[in-house]
């Protein structure tokens, strides 16, 4: 039964993964037109901006506690119902089953249908979820198996909507520093993986980027990273 308002629980706080979750409300949007979707974070910053911004959320809604911590997410339990009580349905976007369960418990509570199993599970603790799909592509399939009910839906791109001071402060960055004429990619250096990789190996990447005709930009770096840009300078392209 089509639902008339629903909750998706994007459970990681990174602006990336409010990314990745930005193509399940259009796919929704796209089965059940007119249904009213809400963003359920438990960030304050950059993803609930993000949610914010996309044409197919009605609005975001700030939850508590952790998705991982059954202590934390208890003691959020009487701020969580009250936030999740105008829903029907609550859908938990997250790569593993297991959550902590004072979030399912106010869920109901709130008297919303929850949906998180989705059936994907592995003895293997190198493989995951995202071992066989991207973020965005699992997210789209958990939403369609376990909500709309569709095995086989009809996969969307991520995009994202800017504002006029996004899109003016990107195009003087460019200009500014001479980008444009050809490919841009950006190394997110604060990303996942950063203590594991360090900045040999992203400046390799770079490295191998700009002998491939692309300009590089570097995003961020913890102080250890930026440290040792000196050391590795030797391995990027002259001009890189």
């Amino acid at each position: 039964m089509k639902p008339k308002r629903v909750l998706i629980v994007v459970c990681n706080k990174g602006i990336g993964d409010g990314l990745e979750a930005l193509p399940v409300f259009e796919m929704i949007q796209r089965y059940w037109p007119g249904v009213s979707l809400a963003a359920g974070s438990f960030s304050r910053g950059f993803q609930t901006d993000l949610f914010r911004r996309s044409p197919y959320i009605a609005e975001v809604v700030n939850l508590s506690g952790s998705i991982k911590d059954v202590f934390h997410a208890f003691k959020a339990v009487v701020h969580n119902v009250r936030a999740m009580r105008p829903y029907d349905a609550v859908l938990f976007l997250y790569k593993f089953e297991r959550i902590a369960w004072p979030l399912t418990l106010a869920a109901r509570l709130a008297g919303a249908r929850v949906h998180y199993q989705h059936g994907y599970r592995y003895r293997d603790e190198r493989k995951s979820t995202y071992s066989d799909f991207p973020e965005h592509i699992f997210f789209q399939l958990a939403a369609s198996s376990l909500l709309l009910g569709v095995p086989s839906p009809v996969l969307l791109p991520m995009r994202i909507s800017l504002s006029k001071e996004e899109r003016d402060y990107a195009e003087a960055f460019f200009w500014r520093e001479g980008l444009g004429r050809r490919p841009v990619v950006i190394i997110n250096t604060r990303g996942i993986g950063q203590r594991d990789w360090g900045i040999q190996r992203f400046a390799l990447v770079a490295k191998k980027l700009a002998e491939a005709g692309v300009d590089v930009v570097v995003n961020g770096g913890s102080a250890l990273q930026v440290a040792e840009f000196p050391r590795v300078g030797a391995t990027l392209p002259k001009g890189g």
